[in-house]
Parts: C-alpha cells; structure tokens; sequence
C-alpha cells in the first residue's frame, strides 16, 4: 500500500519531500542497532574525533551470520545513495542532509559495513555464502563508482579485497562529511572516521 502511494519515492529530490527518505535512513539505523548496538560506544557527545575514534575501536567484533544479512543490504543502500548523485557533488551542494539524523545513520552504516569487511577479511578460513559474496561484489562497486565520482580522486582506485574495501569505505564516507558545510558536527563525524581507520590500519 505505501508504494503506490506518492510519498513512497525514496529520491532525496523528490517533490514530495525528504520524510520517507529521513523514514529510510531510521530504518536502516534500525536494523544495524539490532546487529551491532554502536550507541553506547560512539562518544558522540565528546565531540573529540580521537575519543570517538578510540570509542569506535573499543566496539566488539561483528560475527558473520545470516541475522546481519538486512542490516549489511540497508548499508549498502545508505552508503551507494549519495555515490550515485555525485560524492563530492553532494557535499559540497549541501543537498543530501536535511537533518544530523540522516549523517548519524549513515555513520553507524558505514561502521557497521567496515567492521563486516574486515571480519570477512580476519576469516579467511570461513567459505563465503551467497549473500555474502553479493554484499562484497555490492562494495566493490560503491567503492568504484565513488571514487569515480570525486571531483579529484586521489591516488589509486582502492583495491578490491575484504580488508581494502573496509578501509576504502571508512575513507569515502569521511571525505564526504568532511566537505559538508551545513553542520560542523558533521564535519566532526567524517574526522571520527578518519582517526578510527588509522587506527585500524596501525592495529
């Protein structure tokens, strides 16, 4: 019934407006909180990119299992929207956030995708299922198409392995709060992101 309703439009520019894209993006923050409660780790009200940087790190592993399949899909949806508008485009445009809500849903989507990868990546030993080699072919073209998209790409295009692409996500999404100029806090979140992949990588 609410997709033939006109408000089912999930295009940020539709001119019905931005409600069932904000339902969207709550909705996807649901099913991730219910896979990896991030919340009470996140720090946000530090406002300390290094506190939440630690924070995030301090989070448990994620466990591959069939109960993250939902979640790691609305990921995936969250962080290829504003790929295929155009990254930098987006940002700088100011058009994609309407509200902090929408940033710190995709904040916790894009942690939640990145600790997925790199658990994938810690597992070798662990054969992929279906829907687990069709998340990673969906990064790997995220990753792609985003990289394609910057106004100024920056070095090679990331590689397309698990522990690479966990890495690339934490990067993108942090290039593209940081070049938001609507709300400082979101600019906040992008530096979150980029001191916790560095402590990734030196972990």
């Amino acid at each position: 019934m609410w997709l033939q309703a006109p408000e089912s439009n999930l295009d940020p520019s539709n001119e019905n407006g931005p409600i069932p894209f904000t339902s969207s993006s709550l909705l996807a923050l649901a099913y991730v909180r219910l896979s990896l409660n991030i919340g009470p780790y996140k720090r946000l009200e530090s406002r300390d990119p290094d506190i939440i940087a630690k924070a995030l790190s301090d989070l448990p592993p994620v466990n591959r299992c069939a109960r993250l399949t939902p979640a790691l899909i609305y990921a995936i949806h969250t962080v290829s929207v504003p790929v295929r508008l155009g990254l930098d485009y987006i940002a700088k445009s100011q058009a994609f956030f309407w509200s902090v809500r929408h940033a710190l849903a995709s904040f916790e989507c894009v942690v939640l995708l990145s600790k997925w990868l790199r658990a994938v990546a810690v597992d070798q030993n662990k054969t992929l299922n279906t829907n687990e080699k069709r998340i990673i072919r969906w990064a790997r073209l995220v990753v792609e198409e985003a990289h394609d998209s910057m106004d100024t790409a920056e070095g090679e295009v990331p590689g397309r392995e698990p522990a690479e692409l966990a890495a690339a996500v934490l990067s993108i999404w942090s290039r593209f709060f940081k070049q938001n100029s609507q709300w400082k806090f979101i600019n906040i979140l992008g530096e979150s992101l980029a001191r916790y992949a560095q402590l990734q990588m030196s972990g």
